[in-house]
């Protein structure tokens, strides 16, 4: 059995586990941000659960399996983490675990504001700090990609 070429199977799975769920996530929070005022509480309510459900059974498990299969397949080939195409994903899946949670803090607090029928300013100013956190998110998880399937030396 090649233990390397199913690590690395596993391995993309994750990938596109994770990146499936934070697409969804980014796709379900882009439709309230373009309904502009007339958000309902409701609505972001609903939809917070979701992408809180989304991140808890895709998201996070797609994070910890991706760095977990990452190291053993590194491990496995005797790659050197001092390549650049091995440490530089590594640390920015760092970055995206520390996105990932405080994004989250932020999806919590927009899902018991909308709750608790707080002001909308405030519904807002929470909403737009995901959006930001979730975009960049985005680019660090693209710039990953690019990194592992291009290679650069």
């Amino acid at each position: 059995m090649n233990w390397y070429l199913i690590l690395k199977f596993t391995h993309i799975l994750f990938a596109i586990v994770m990146i499936g769920g934070s697409m969804s996530n980014g796709m379900m929070e882009l439709k309230l941000r373009k309904k502009s005022k007339l958000i309902d509480r409701h609505e972001i309510f609903i939809v917070m659960k979701q992408v809180h459900l989304i991140n808890k059974l895709l998201v996070l498990p797609g994070i910890i399996g991706l760095l977990v299969t990452g190291l053993l397949i590194a491990y496995i080939a005797n790659y050197p983490f001092t390549i650049f195409w091995v440490i530089t994903p590594l640390l920015s899946m760092i970055v995206v675990f520390f996105l990932f949670f405080i994004g989250k803090k932020y999806e919590d607090r927009l899902k018991y504001q909308a709750f608790n029928n707080e002001q909308i300013e405030r519904l807002y100013k929470t909403h737009r700090a995901v959006t930001i956190i979730g975009f960049s998110a985005s680019i660090v998880i693209l710039f990953i990609l690019y990194v592992m399937i291009v290679k650069p030396t």
